[in-house]
């Protein structure tokens, strides 16, 4: 019953990601240029005589993200899975089980050879919360009278693997992830030296398949019973994931640090912690900058991300271009510092999405470009994020930012105006008056 509920909800979610997902279409005179180049590439292959039959397909941007995260660390671990229950054919699923494994075996898919804790979060939706209630409870029960309790008390870890051989009892599994369990698994890490730890079993399900769809509908479904925020579950998309790559390319004083999962980098004390962009903070940022919307971005943020990820959102959309995401956060991370350094008085916290809104438009006298064209999104973001990396010409767009908000006459002590419309387009208004560039 429990398999058959389970195919029916990815199903059910499948169905909902392709209808929201249709590719967007092509316009007829790319198409034809694109058609033209392949066929004149098939053409080449064929005239070599090398090969029988020549097929090619076509890859895009999203497309070849995800195959270079693919070689970003494929992990092999084998471990013996006596304890365990085959479940019934799954729609999109090559094989999954249910069982318990011992941790002296399960040590040996989450632990390297030097001991430490391998890559296998990243399809998770956050990293390591710490010591939180249910951290501080997981680690009672292990370090408790009776701490073999664990197998029935705690729900376990859904591990999703690439590929899976078998040899008896022996599994060995490749391009695996934990996609739920991580709080779990961290602090097993963390208890891995006492002797009680391997009197237990760690209930484990396990699962194999290559369709990503699947992977993303198993990480969703798992997770759901939790309280995971909209915004968090997007962290697993192609999106987030190449959105994560391209911050990680930026060097210098602009450098940032993507959150995608939640306190992923709580770890890492190289991470300038102010310089973390959260995803949240990141959907601020983003849609004050270019959807002009700061009074919803804070009291009415759950509405604002209900659809993020699908066509016509204007969030996360698939042909987005990652620079000006990564210019909102930028100008997000250059605000803050304005605030601790006192050059911005802080009262005007109150209204960071209002000043946040109004930069390309001081810093630029182009329009917004299209957001799928890599050529004009980056051509414009590019002067921008060079003002806002200079010191000197970053506090002035900002000071220049607070004169128009001072000139509107908004309320910005009164919270009911923060989230009205109305302040919106007094700010708007206030700054079509005057020739506010810099």
């Amino acid at each position: 019953g429990g398999a058959t509920n389970m195919q029916q909800r990815c199903k059910a979610m499948k169905d909902d990601i392709l209808k929201n997902h249709k590719p967007e279409p092509m316009d007829s005179e790319l198409e034809k240029v694109i058609d033209e180049v392949v066929s004149a590439a098939k053409k080449d292959l064929e005239g070599t005589n090398l090969f029988e039959t020549v097929e090619l397909e076509l890859f895009g941007a999203s497309e070849l993200g995800k195959m270079y995260r693919k070689t970003k660390n494929p992990i092999t671990s084998s471990f013996n899975f006596s304890d365990k229950v085959t479940l019934p054919e799954i729609e999109g699923v090559e094989e999954s089980y249910y069982g318990v494994l011992p941790f002296l075996e399960f040590k040996k898919i989450l632990i390297d050879e030097n001991d430490n804790i391998q890559s296998v979060f990243n399809d998770n939706v956050r990293d390591f919360q710490g010591k939180n209630t249910v951290n501080i409870g997981i680690a009672e029960t292990l370090s408790g009278d009776n701490p073999t309790l664990f197998s029935v008390l705690n729900n376990g870890v859904t591990i999703v693997a690439n590929e899976m051989k078998t040899s008896g009892n022996t599994v060995t599994i490749t391009d695996y992830q934990i996609v739920n369990g991580c709080q779990t698994s961290n602090v097993l890490y963390e208890q891995r030296e006492k002797k009680e730890i391997n009197k237990i079993n760690v209930p484990v399900r396990l699962i194999v398949t290559k369709d990503d769809d699947v992977r993303s509908m198993i990480t969703m479904c798992t997770n759901n019973q939790t309280a995971i925020k909209k915004e968090q579950l997007s962290a697993m998309s192609d999106f987030q994931k190449n959105l994560e790559i391209y911050y990680s390319t930026i060097t210098g004083d602009g450098k940032l640090y993507y959150e995608r999962r939640a306190k992923q980098y709580n770890s890492d004390s190289s991470v300038v912690k102010r310089r973390i962009i959260t995803i949240a903070n990141q959907i601020k940022s983003f849609s004050s900058m270019f959807k002009q919307n700061p009074h919803m971005v804070t009291t009415y943020f759950g509405k604002l991300v209900t659809n993020m990820g699908e066509a016509g959102s204007g969030l996360c959309e698939e042909n987005h271009k990652y620079a000006t995401y990564y210019l909102a956060g930028l100008a997000f991370y250059r605000l803050d510092s304005l605030f601790n350094s006192g050059d911005i008085d802080k009262k005007y916290r109150k209204v960071k999405f209002y000043l946040t809104m109004l930069v390309p438009m001081i810093a630029s006298k182009e329009r917004f470009p299209p957001l799928n064209s890599v050529k004009k999104v980056e051509g414009y973001c590019k002067p921008i994020i060079e003002k806002l990396n200079d010191d000197e010409q970053c506090k002035n767009i900002y000071l220049t930012a607070v004169k128009i908000i001072e000139r509107s006459g908004a309320k910005i002590e009164d919270k009911q105006s923060l989230k009205s419309k109305t302040m919106t387009s007094q700010i708007l208004e206030a700054y079509n008056k005057e020739d506010d560039k810099v």
